[in-house]
């Protein structure tokens, strides 16, 4: 409901903007606006690209980019779009190389069991243009109505879904074999101090 309000008045400040409509807006709104979306943490990925599709439809995509913040804006990655968690987020100093390896993990595409370590010469993810890279990787949230769940919850089921496809294809080793992580939980509750099971792997 909230994101839901917010879209909607970006629709229509950028269209009063667009058609001047109100001599007393100014684009700085906008941009309070914008930010307040694009780093709000209730927000997942894909609901901060589609704020940016809207400006970028409107002509204020430029609003998105950020240019002199201090904070992270969300919502630009090649990933957005198609990015399949609502609470989990990817570290932004995450190699794109070594994203598109978990990605294969997540979604049962190595067709082979990984040597502990990302090769250089790794091709990067490249699926056909207009379809889903997270297509076989869903999660599981135990419930069709996801307003009962917390985003604290919501974090820990998803959590699970990444831990259970890196057992999977890991071949049964338990994440503490794994080093740092390239995932983080955009809630500031506990679930941002687990040490998820993703990063590249060493010997």
């Amino acid at each position: 409901m909230v994101f839901d309000a917010t879209v909607a008045v970006i629709r229509h400040l950028v269209a009063s903007l667009r058609r001047n409509h109100h001599p007393n807006l100014h684009p700085g709104l906008l941009q309070e606006l914008t930010v307040a979306a694009l780093t709000c943490v209730g927000f997942s990925e894909q609901q901060k690209n589609a704020v940016i599709v809207v400006l970028n439809k409107g002509g204020y995509g430029a609003l998105a980019a950020g240019h002199g913040m201090s904070v992270r804006m969300g919502g630009d990655h090649r990933l957005s779009a198609n990015w399949p968690f609502l609470a989990l987020t990817f570290k932004v100093e995450v190699n794109d190389e070594v994203l598109d390896f978990y990605i294969r993990l997540l979604t049962g595409t190595t067709h082979s069991r990984p040597t502990y370590q990302l090769p250089s010469h790794a091709t990067p993810f490249a699926p056909a243009a207009n379809t889903d890279p997270f297509a076989n990787f869903t999660v599981n949230y135990g419930t069709t109505n996801m307003a009962s769940l917390t985003l604290n919850d919501v974090a820990r089921r998803e959590i699970d879904a990444v831990t259970a496809a890196l057992h999977r294809e890991l071949g049964g080793q338990t994440p503490s074999s794994y080093g740092g992580t390239t995932l983080r939980s955009r809630s500031n509750t506990d679930v941002s101090q687990l040490n998820l099971a993703m990063s590249p792997w060493h010997i």
